[in-house]
C-alpha cells in the first residue's frame, strides 16, 4: 500500500512479504556464480519505508 500525505509532505510504503515463484536466486546458483550474499539483500519482500520532505 502506498500512502501520500500532502499536508505533512510524507510518502509511506507498507511492507509486504511474499514467496519466490519458481526457484529462488540461491537455488539457481547466483550466490556462487556472482559471489553475492543472498541473505536479506535479495528476498521476495517490499521493505516498509517512510519518506518526508525536509522543509526549510
Amino acid at each position: 500500500m502506498l500512502g501520500i500525505d500532502p499536508t505533512n509532505y510524507q510518502i509511506r510504503i507498507d511492507g509486504k512479504k511474499s514467496r519466490w515463484k519458481g526457484p529462488s536466486p540461491a537455488e539457481l546458483g547466483f550466490s556462487k556464480k556472482y559471489g553475492i550474499d543472498l541473505g536479506d539483500a535479495i528476498s521476495p519482500t517490499i521493505s516498509k519505508r517512510k519518506f518526508k520532505r525536509e522543509t526549510s
